[in-house]
């Protein structure tokens, strides 16, 4: 449950230091508070498959038409005081399989396996790839009794699927269908295992060892985040196993991230791919990361321009692409995010907090690699998504056997389903009580339909188009920059916001902006420490970005 296991934005303390309310703000965005148009409906509804073990944080396999869970833990949001931080009866034990067909379920208990072999199989937030018949578990946090404490486990662990399935439904002996290895470069939990050709790429992630705690200098834990993308083969003879050919791709600032989405994409240049979504924490302050990461067979770019503002954690996520206009579109259930909208007002609200969230929300890059993000105007029923998984429905057209293929889809389909994840019963739930949430056994069906689209007037489509900018340096100590690439020569308004939406600076009022690359300042040198939000509006369209305001930048 790594996805909410540390998350020091519930403790008033660190954000006093960092200058940050500690309630929300309400702040109108103009246009980013409706719903743009998508070429798509989503409609979220519950299943009739009612036989969902109520368990998160685990590893997901698909076989012969059934579902296979295992690890993860049984309750909600974690506690914030050892030793009731991560309860021993929440663990989960057992492995589940479901039949979504027939609406069964079967159980089977590892306690009969050894330690070294089990402990790692019961871990929250493993990473984990299922290659054919064989599903692949690395890292995870659990406890380790031969050191009498929580750990980020170093294995590598391999489970036959066939063999799995036919042991837990027929509750036959299943040691023989697991193996296992170690190396250090696998101690990661939080991150995402996946797969790029005929390498794995075990990206970002941390290294958390010791009781969770909210008081930092107690000595309870410690941590460290990988910033990293690490690369290898996997040779599995289907008795050993050990990698090869590891490599590693560093970045201290925008890889120092956790509890993210990492969904397979449709690049730029159309081959195969990954995008690293919002997740946390910023390397200078306790908020999440916005930007995203491409990461292909030889690299992994950072996208700094763009700001994800509606699911900020892991959650469900479903990705599709329309080869047609070359528009690569990932979709986002739920979850938790700075940014909601407001169901009486309809206000966009900013929780510095990140709370539990029902928005549905789109990421969209165009063909020119223009990133974008809309609410959908469907939401998930009740605060879910946290943690939750995305199964995409094997019998429609797929790329790679993991991206929808937009332009082969039926007027109305039924995309997938929701599974699993964490629930709550209200948004910010941590300073009231966290057994307010719990972990979700309902199923959600996720339902598509497409829509016809008008042409955009040159107005709407250049304004679409105006996403790409950026502000540096994010902290900033002096001097806040605004660095903008305009598809056309525009009209922009540029203003400096307090949390509470009042304006500190303005920069420009109706000010002309060339076609092109073009920088804009702001002095901050008299501002207080703190986070603010820089806001620009052009074309009867508002952006914004939350930047941080701090004395030294020194790490």
């Amino acid at each position: 449950m790594l996805d909410l296991i540390y998350r020091r934005m519930f403790s008033k303390s660190a954000f006093r230091s960092l200058n940050v309310p500690m309630l929300a703000f309400a702040f109108v965005l103009a246009h980013l508070s409706g719903f743009a148009q998508q070429p798509f409906a989503i409609e979220v509804r519950p299943s009739a498959i009612t036989v969902m073990p109520e368990v998160h944080s685990g590893a997901f396999a698909k076989w012969d038409g059934k579902w296979i869970y295992i690890g993860g833990r049984s309750n909600g949001l974690h506690g914030f005081l050892p030793p009731s931080s991560f309860p021993f009866s929440n663990i989960n034990d057992s492995v589940f399989v479901v039949d979504p067909q027939l609406n069964q379920r079967w159980s089977m208990s590892l306690a009969s396996l050894p330690d070294s072999l089990r402990e790692p199989l019961l871990s929250s937030n493993m990473e984990s790839f299922q290659d054919s018949a064989t599903l692949y578990m690395v890292g995870g946090y659990g406890w380790k009794t031969t050191q009498n404490n929580f750990i980020t486990f170093n294995t590598l662990t391999a489970v036959d699927l066939p063999g799995l399935l036919a042991a837990v439904m027929n509750n036959t002996p299943s040691q023989s269908l697991f193996r296992q290895m170690s190396d250090s470069v696998l101690t990661v939990c939080g991150g995402h295992l996946e797969r790029l050709g005929n390498t794995y790429q075990l990206v970002f992630g941390h290294n958390f060892n010791g009781f969770y705690s909210i008081n930092s200098n107690g000595g309870f834990y410690s941590q460290q985040y990988t910033c990293e993308v690490r690369r290898f083969k996997i040779i599995d003879d289907g008795v050993n196993l050990s990698l090869q050919d590891y490599s590693a791709l560093r970045d201290t600032d925008n890889f120092h991230r956790r509890d993210y989405n990492l969904v397979p994409q449709i690049l730029l240049d159309e081959s195969y791919g990954l995008t690293a979504f919002s997740g946390v924490f910023q390397y200078y302050a306790n908020l999440p990361y916005t930007g995203t990461v491409d990461i292909a067979e030889t690299y992994a770019n950072p996208n700094t321009y763009f700001v994800q503002q509606f699911a900020n954690y892991h959650c469900a996520a479903m990705p599709l692409y329309n080869s047609a206009s070359r528009k690569m579109s990932t979709v986002f259930f739920g979850g938790m995010g700075m940014f909601f909208k407001d169901t009486v007002t309809r206000q966009l609200i900013c929780d510095t907090l990140v709370p539990f969230v029902n928005t549905i929300s789109v990421v969209d890059r165009d063909g020119l690699g223009q990133v974008s993000e809309t609410l959908l105007p469907a939401s998930m029923p009740g605060y879910a998504g946290t943690n939750a998984l995305f199964v995409v429905n094997d019998s429609l057209s797929l790329l790679h056997d993991a991206i929808l293929d937009f332009q082969h889809l039926d007027t109305l389909v039924r995309a997938g389903y929701i599974i699993s994840g964490i629930s709550s019963s209200d948004r910010n739930i941590s300073s009231i009580n966290s057994t307010m949430s719990y972990a979700n056994g309902a199923v959600y069906e996720v339902w598509l339909k497409k829509i016809p689209q008008a042409p955009l007037s040159v107005d709407a489509a250049n304004a679409n188009r105006l996403v790409e900018w950026s502000t540096f340096p994010n902290p900033a100590s002096s001097v806040l920059n605004v660095s903008l690439n305009m598809p056309t020569s525009i009209v922009v308004d540029l203003d400096l916001l307090d949390l509470k939406g009042s304006r500190l600076k303005r920069y420009s009022l109706h000010q002309q902006v060339s076609e092109g690359k073009s920088c804009l300042t702001f002095n901050v040198s008299d501002l207080p420490a703190g986070n603010y939000i820089c806001r620009m509006q052009a074309a009867g369209h508002t952006w914004a970005r939350l930047v941080t305001i701090r004395p030294s930048l020194a790490k």
